[in-house]
């Protein structure tokens, strides 16, 4: 009955692979084996309870069997119950402890938690099992990464790259971990080796445009933010970050199309109205410029700076009244706003 719940599953036929598993399990109720390759049957028919159920069962015959544990553990990750996942991920390396996957798991349910020093160490006892385990140290990476630690983060992407070449999302985050330390030239190298192997990555081509757009080279960050809008028109962040650049060219006009080409797609934008205002506040557009705030405000009422440049914008049209309670505002939601120098 085992052999054809086997050949059954095998063909999807998840319903007549539980009646054989059952029989198995009838006529030899200590079948371990049984009670387990039913509990994967019920996962994968999408029975994740009845499955947890069997999953125990096996356990109650085998309290050290990984394998189970790692499997209810799965499906305790997939409907969010983390707590209980992790102590099904810690009793299935308990058992056994070269058990690379479940620590991984482990790590991504410790990760999910927040709990990011368990994560780390988990990721790197799934590393210790299972040396070249590419997503292991990229996720790694990731944990140093939300933890600002980005020497670290850059030694877990290397190692990430060195195992897999193609893996261009290391590639990615291992330029962005060098932008965060100020390493631009770096940053720029590790996005060309990312468009070797994939030319058409409009993420890449609009970070490396802010790496150049860092390094005052303001023609060479447009054609990257242009070269990333050719692949994706549609892509609101490039369409901003080019009006960053315009703006740094004293091209005011071409800046306010390209923040407005960001919001006709993105109206939820609020950094795009921000920096329409700063625009027009630069071309004495103050009325224009208190417009542009405002509705940076209304998208973003915690938006600190755009209140604080918006009193700016009223001093400079006498409105001493609303100046003074816009910048109350700022400084309430950024009290350190008040020791800016004009």
């Amino acid at each position: 009955y085992i052999n054809l719940g086997i050949l059954y599953n095998s063909q999807r036929n998840y319903t007549e692979a539980i009646k054989a598993y059952k029989k198995a399990i009838a006529i030899k109720p200590s079948f371990v084996e049984a009670y387990y390759t039913l509990g994967v049957t019920l996962f994968n028919a999408g029975m994740h309870e009845d499955a947890i159920s069997f999953y125990e069962k096996a356990i109650h015959l085998d309290p050290t069997f990984s394998a189970a544990y790692y499997n209810i553990g799965v499906i305790y990750s997939h409907n969010g119950s983390l707590d209980k996942a992790v102590t099904a991920y810690e009793l299935s390396v308990k058992h056994k402890p070269d058990f690379a996957e479940a620590h991984y798991n482990l790590a991504l349910a410790y990760n999910r938690l927040k709990r990011y020093e368990n994560a780390k160490a988990s990721y790197n006892n799934a590393i210790k099992h299972k040396p070249d385990f590419a997503q292991a140290y990229y996720n790694l990476g990731g944990v140093y990464s939300t933890l600002l630690q980005f020497e670290d983060a850059i030694e877990a992407y290397n190692k990430t790259i060195e195992i897999d070449p193609k893996f261009v999302q290391a590639y990615y985050n291992l330029g962005h971990a060098f932008s965060a330390l100020k390493h631009h030239k770096k940053a720029i190298a590790v996005y060309e080796k990312a468009l070797e192997a994939y030319p058409q990555y409009p993420e890449v081509l609009n970070n490396m445009g802010l790496e150049y757009y860092e390094l005052a080279d303001y023609e060479k960050a447009a054609e990257m933010f242009n070269r990333a809008l050719g692949v994706n028109s549609n892509f609101p962040e490039a369409h901003y970050n080019l009006g960053l650049t315009f703006f740094a060219q004293h091209k005011n006009d071409e800046a306010i199309k390209a923040y407005e080409n960001a919001l006709a797609i993105n109206p939820e934008f609020a950094e795009a109205h921000f920096n329409i205002g700063f625009v027009r506040f630069s071309m004495n557009m103050f009325n224009e410029a208190i417009a542009a705030y405002s509705q940076a405000i209304k998208l973003n009422p915690q938006f600190a700076e755009a209140y604080y440049n918006m009193s700016m914008a009223y001093s400079q049209i006498r409105n001493e009244h609303e100046a003074i309670k816009a910048l109350n505002e700022a400084v309430r939601l950024k009290p350190e706003i008040k020791n800016r120098k004009n």
